[in-house]
């Protein structure tokens, strides 16, 4: 997504990433069944520094509000992940709550 089009590669981003984790997640809640320690560290540093790039060229783009901070994405992004994990919703109403999260990063 880093060479895909700056207009669209954050969002698909962080809907990639919000889909993806309900696989993710089954295997670190068995990890941490397990007693196996689950520490992110680099992991996320990296995608801070994954998201700070597509966040300005989706700002660049126009298609991103120039008041959304990275630190507001990555709390969002971590919370809608949490809570589409632990309450185990359905793929259309992950959807439809990234779509509308989505949304409000769009200017106005």
């Amino acid at each position: 997504m880093a060479g895909g089009d700056p207009a669209t590669a954050f969002f698909e981003y962080f809907t990639f990433l919000v889909g993806s984790s309900a696989g993710a997640g089954a295997v670190v809640s068995l990890l941490a069944d397990e007693g196996t320690p689950i520490e992110p560290g680099e992991q996320i540093m990296a995608l801070d520094h994954v998201f700070a790039r597509l966040l300005d060229g989706a700002r660049e783009a126009g298609t991103v509000r120039a008041d959304v901070r990275l630190d507001e994405v990555m709390a969002l992004l971590t919370a809608v992940t949490h809570g589409a994990l632990a309450a185990g919703w359905p793929d259309d109403l992950r959807h439809r709550t990234v779509n509308l999260l989505l949304d409000a990063f769009r200017p106005r």
